[in-house]
């Protein structure tokens, strides 16, 4: 086909300015770039994990991941679901168990690489429902009695929900309550409507009853300040046997816990000392950086503050109650990307100087190798995983001695394939700046240099000349121990005869583990102990008298008199191994039995009867019988002759008689008569006693 001339230019020029156009198009599509900021919650949702993110430019959907560990421990990423928006919530998941999470932004073009991963859990729904009706959900709830209580939204003080009483009957009470680790203040909001003076809401600190409230009481605020241990706030809700009044319930609102501060009874007049021991991570964490330090006596906040360099001007990024704080909003990551930390402690007096920093940074994270699901395709392998360096796994089974040996812990592990040597690291506690105490191609390592006070916390890597692995779960261990002293010293009160039982158990040392989330509790250390010492005192400032030695738990004071009256003594334990002796413990009292008194006026006939000797007495308050006993001479074998009581007379006048007809007439015997009481125990001495003797021969 042939075109004029002047169509033939203009179908070029039309074809030259339309490529460019089409080309440019072709060009600049591309896959979107990863989501940031991936976020999955930490227990704030009953029933499912809300994964968030920040959207990707061009991204059309995001495919969700996830594994229950991390692929550096054998984690398989599996695809979840698509979304179209930045936000997906997980329902497929076993409430506290932790789940790590990545996304991927995707469109017409292909699909990101795999983003950093965040981890998450959720909490179950009685558990979660108490906690955000409290409006604490760091704090962990439980609730009893007669009926449960439960979230509820109609009445409140803040946050549109409060925790209400469960609903009971007469002589009926409903509680909730919640435990934690002093020192430190609790404060909460509380109402009640009841009937007055008659249905109580109830308030106890430890089973001690610290304040209470009837009748029609709206929203107050409560604080009360505990010292140091583990204690039980317990609101409970009690009702009387008669009627009702009111709504006939209470309620419970903006529970809040502020640890590490001090009960005292006065305003503290000076600022708190500026804290010390302040310390960042150094790459443990791909979403935070952690600072932690030493609690400043008298302090009720933290401030802590940032620098990128250390004569950079410092701003303030947030303020705790704890002693320590995650830095999540640090962007850079890298050890080339560090930053310079400060805090300062702050109470109603002032707040302290800014003086001890530390260096910190967060490590890049890890792309891992991914083994997708069956029902996903997904052959894409991300470039920066093809150039990883050689891989160690980390050390397995690490053990250090836990009071084995007075000069050394000794810790072990498990040969790992590929490795030269190890790397021991060491820390007083779990998420601390982990110090290298030393370097071994051994699978084992003494540490001298540790006190003898002191319970550490021990890592392991492997490390090549190409490598280094990530560090080994943690194991505790420490020097041979002076024990503390025992707990829980137990006297027994009025239940043996003649013999108090006193029982105490060993001091269990459980350190703080500072985890990624929360503040969790470590292992237990029960103390190493060979022997146990055990004092004595007429009163709990009296002169403390060791009674005995044991290797038991327990010991039996069998020094005790056998008496109408109770005496009560007062017992101390004293813990001991080769490494010294602990304190004194806590003293705690006890006393025997106390056993009836004897008839104190015994009459034994002189002469009176032939063949026998009558034997009377007055009648004991408490005595349901009497046994009496006969001697030759006064300080002769005492025989026991028969017992007088029920039924034989009824508790008549004839209970307290009896006729001997087995005596030798006319020798002098000797009488006694003991009191016997309603368990069948009659005391153990020999008092009040008379003579008597038969006529004939």
């Amino acid at each position: 086909m042939k075109f004029p001339r002047k169509q033939y230019l203009l179908f070029i020029l039309i074809m030259f300015c339309t490529l460019p156009l089409l080309f440019t198009a072709h060009v600049f599509a591309a896959a979107p770039l990863p989501p940031a900021n991936v976020s999955a919650s930490d227990g704030m949702h009953s029933g499912k994990i809300q994964v968030t993110w920040t959207g990707s430019a061009g991204a059309d959907a995001y495919d969700v991941f996830r594994a229950e560990m991390p692929v550096s421990l054998g984690g398989t990423i599996t695809k979840i679901g698509t979304t179209f928006a930045a936000v997906y919530d997980d329902t497929s998941v076993a409430c506290d168990n932790l789940y790590y999470y990545w996304v991927k932004a995707k469109n017409a073009d292909g699909a990101s690489k795999y983003s950093a991963y965040n981890s998450g859990y959720c909490m179950t729904s009685a558990t979660f429902s108490l906690a955000i009706a409290a409006d604490n959900t760091q704090l962990s709830f439980e609730t009893g009695g007669d009926a449960d209580w439960f979230w509820q939204n109609t009445r409140h003080y803040k946050m549109q929900d409060a925790a209400e009483s469960g609903d009971i009957s007469e002589s009926q009470e409903s509680w909730i309550q919640t435990t934690v680790t002093g020192p430190g203040m609790i404060e909460f909001f509380w109402k009640v409507s009841s009937q007055n003076n008659a249905d109580f809401l109830e308030f106890y600190i430890d089973d001690s009853l610290a304040d209470a409230i009837s009748g029609t009481v709206h929203w107050s605020q409560k604080q009360f300040q505990v010292l140091s241990g583990t204690h039980t706030f317990n609101w409970r809700f009690v009702k009387n046997d008669q009627f009702s009044g009111g709504l006939d319930c209470g309620w419970v609102d903006s529970v809040k816990w502020i640890s590490n501060i001090v009960a005292q009874t006065a305003v503290p007049s000076d600022p708190p000392a500026t804290p010390t021991g302040v310390s960042a991570t150094d790459g443990e964490y791909t979403d935070r950086i952690r600072v932690t330090w030493n609690a400043s006596a008298n302090a009720t906040t933290y401030d802590v503050y940032r620098a990128a360099s250390f004569s950079s001007p410092q701003t303030k990024i947030g303020s705790t109650t704890k002693n320590f704080y995650d830095d999540t909003a640090a962007v850079a990551c890298g050890s080339d990307a560090s930053y310079y930390y400060w805090v300062k402690a702050i109470n109603s007096a002032g707040a302290s100087d800014l003086f001890y920093s530390d260096l910190g940074y967060k490590s890049c994270p890890f792309i891992p190798e991914v083994t997708m699901a069956a029902t996903y395709e997904d052959t894409e392998i991300p470039a920066d995983i093809i150039d990883e360096p050689l891989f160690l796994d980390p050390p397995e089974s690490v053990s250090a001695t836990d009071g084995v040996y007075r000069e050394k812990v000794s810790i072990t592990w498990s040969q790992v394939t590929g490795a030269t040597s190890y790397e021991v690291y060491r820390h007083s506690d779990c998420c601390g700046r982990r110090t290298l105490i030393g370097t071994t191609p051994d699978t084992s390592f003494d540490d001298r240099d540790t006190l003898s006070t002191n319970v550490n916390y021990y890592w392991v890597k492997a490390t090549n000349q190409n490598t280094t692995s990530i560090y080994s779960d943690y194991n505790t261990g420490h020097k041979l121990l002076i024990p503390r002293p025992p707990i829980n010293v137990a006297a027994s009160d009025g239940t043996y005869v003649s013999r108090i039982h006193i029982t105490w158990d060993p001091y269990q040392r459980t350190y703080p583990v500072l985890s990624c989330n929360e503040v969790c509790v470590g292992d237990p250390v029960v103390e190493n102990v060979d022997e146990y010492d055990v004092y004595r005192a007429d009163w709990s400032e009296g002169t403390k008298t060791k009674i005995g030695t044991t290797s038991n738990t327990w010991f039996d004071d069998l020094d005790i008199p056998c008496d109408s009256c109770s005496y009560i003594y007062y017992y101390w334990v004293v813990a001991k191994n080769i490494a010294g002796s602990s304190r004194y413990s806590d003293h705690d009292s006890g006393y025997a039995y106390k056993t009836l008194l004897d008839p104190n006026d015994v009459r034994a006939t002189d002469g009176t009867i032939y063949h026998c000797v009558r034997v009377t007495w007055s009648p004991v308050s408490g005595a349901v019988s009497y046994n009496i006993y006969r001697s030759e001479t006064f300080d002769g074998v005492k025989t026991k002759l028969g017992s007088i009581g029920p039924p034989c007379c009824d508790n008549t006048i004839c209970c307290t008689k009896f006729l001997d007809d087995t005596p030798v007439c006319p020798k002098i015997y000797y009488y006694w008569v003991q009191s016997v009481d309603k368990k069948g125990i009659s005391s153990c001495k020999f008092l009040y006693y008379d003579t008597g003797f038969c006529s004939g021969d």
